[in-house]
This record gives C-alpha cells, structure tokens and sequence, in this order.
C-alpha cells in the first residue's frame, strides 16, 4: 500500500495525510463491503469511484509533542471503515488531516501521502471535494430537517434548477427516513424538536446532498442508543453501495 518510494518528510497542505494507527493504538481496523440491495436507491447514483490512502503521516506540535506517528492506511471505494481507539488516541485528529482542516503552520507540522484514486493530493485544497459530518452537529433549532438540507443545496449545488433541487431534497428526506419530521423544528435545550437519531441523520444529509464520493464523520454514533446506531450504520452502508468511501 505505501511505496519505500514515497518521501517521508513531505509537508502537507502545506499537508499530506495518511491513516491507519495513530499515537496510542488507533487502529483503523473495522472494514465493512456493503449489500448491493442499496444501490438502487436513485438517491445513491453518480459517484465516482474513488478511494484514499494515505502512508507515513506525522502530527507534531511544537516538535516535542507527536499526536500522530507515522500512520498509514487506506478506505477503498464501497467501503465503510471505521477507525477505532481510545479517547486521545488521535482519531479526530487523523479525520481532521485527511480532510484537510488541519494543516502546517504555528507550531504545527504535519507531514506525510495522500492519494486519491490513486491521485496523489493536498488535503487543504482537496477539501471541498470531501463531506464531513462533525461530532457536534451545529443545527439551527428553529429550523426544520427540509429546510436546513434545502439550505446546503442552495449553497452547494451550482447550475442546478430549482425543481431539480427540490428533488434532491425529497430524495434526500426518504433516502435518510425523516419524511415524518421533515417539517418539525429540528429543537434544542430549550426548543421540543426531532429526536438525537434524526438529528444526527439531518446533519448526514446535509453533507450528502452534494453527492460526495468521500465522507467523513467523526463519532457519529456518540450520544446515540443501540438502535439508532446501528440504524445509522445500515444507513452509511446504504451510502457506500453507490461507490462512496465512508470513513
């Protein structure tokens, strides 16, 4: 997977980034091949088929504090891939890199390879291309699950007619199974709303609307039960039937 060829010390973004196992046993072990049943869903068409790897990352701070240490790994196209470890361990860290939300510069140096489709990159620049769910979804409360994915086509959808927009949006809402609360106050601590697991499935979609071939999600089955995790799962897996790479 990693050529001896590849330039150890290359800076990234200033950043290049790789995955695998991280500082203090982070160990992106658990991999996933989708039932082909999803593929049919039209909400889950067009992606490309790509995948990233990345070889011989390094995360220092300040030259004296490693968060990550030479770690390598790779997500194939129609994969989920789950990197699991203890708190610390470098998980989000890893995630932030590869998606090019961290990079070199004050204090930092990150260094390392990342290719996709077999492309080498730069993370900071190849970000856009890249959906990521964050572990803290940042939801308006008083905005509904329609609305706030109605919102992201807006903005990231470009040449794209209203109607077809609209579309999306259905397709996104059924894909998801959140039709029941697509007109309900998404809420907060202080607003009755939709539930933790319908939150959680409107922040997917709103990175999903674009249609992504890479997506990125740091914890996001945290604060979630057992059944709505595992919901969430069977949902990444129905992601990844199209050609994404869920990581």
């Amino acid at each position: 997977m990693c050529s001896s060829d590849l330039p150890k010390d290359e800076t990234l973004g200033g950043n290049d980034v790789e995955n695998g196992n991280g500082e203090n046993g982070t160990d992106s072990g658990y991999k996933e091949v989708p039932d082909q049943e999803a593929s049919r869903s039209s909400m889950f068409t067009k992606r490309k088929v790509l995948g990233m790897t990345w070889c011989g990352l390094n995360f220092d701070v300040n030259d004296d504090i490693k968060v990550l240490n030479n770690v390598s790994g790779r997500v194939e196209s129609g994969e989920v891939c789950a990197i699991m470890g203890p708190s610390g361990s470098g998980k989000s860290s890893l995630l932030n890199v590869l998606a090019g939300r961290s990079a070199s510069g004050g204090g930092v140096k990150i260094t390392g390879t990342v290719k996709v489709g077999g492309t080498k990159v730069n993370p900071v620049e190849y970000r856009t291309q890249i959906a990521y769910v964050m572990q803290d979804d940042a939801l308006m409360a008083t905005t509904t699950p329609r609305e706030a994915l109605r919102f992201s086509a807006n903005l990231r959808l470009t040449g794209v007619s209203a109607e077809e927009i609209e579309e999306a949006v259905e397709h996104t809402l059924q894909a998801l199974d959140i039709v029941e609360c697509a007109d309900t106050f998404i809420g907060s601590a202080l607003i009755k709303g939709i539930s933790g697991g319908q939150r959680k499935r409107t922040s997917v979609g709103i990175e999903l609307i674009t249609q992504p071939s890479l997506l990125f999600l740091d914890e996001p089955t945290s604060g979630l039960d057992s059944h709505t995790a595992f919901s969430l799962v069977k949902l990444l897996k129905k992601i990844a039937a199209s050609n994404a790479s869920i990581l």
